[in-house]
């Protein structure tokens, strides 16, 4: 069984630098707020937050590979959207739909194919 909880930092780097999520274009780094999805204990995926001014930055969503397409990646980021804040992130063409299913708008794709998506603020 899944289960979703906040994690710490230290264990969030530590997940992605061990499933190499730096070759899937994750930009590995420190985030403010962590939300871990753990089987048996163990990180299987993670999303994180940071704050810049009045606007939510989505940093460092990953799935292990092995358990992506289960709702995973779906639970996570349904637990760390924010109504009230603009939130943008920088997704992959895998995770691109999943965004888009939350609101997010394509803005942007670089020449790596990773798309600048954003939120907009909302009163829900």
């Amino acid at each position: 069984m899944i289960t979703y909880s906040n994690i710490e930092n230290e264990e969030a780097i530590s997940f992605l630098r061990k499933y190499n999520a730096h070759k899937e274009h994750i930009a590995v780094g420190d985030c403010e707020f962590w939300i871990g999805a753990k089987e048996n204990n163990h990180v299987v995926g993670v999303i994180g937050l940071i704050f810049v001014g009045r606007n939510v930055r989505v940093k460092n969503f990953y799935v292990q590979k092995g358990y992506r397409n289960n709702g995973i990646g779906k639970e996570l980021l349904s637990k760390i959207i924010i109504n009230n804040k603009k939130m943008t992130t920088f997704a992959t063409e895998l995770s691109r739909p999943l965004f888009e299913k939350y609101g997010f708008i394509v803005k942007s794709k670089n020449k790596n194919g990773i798309y600048f998506v954003e939120r907009e603020a909302s009163n829900v």
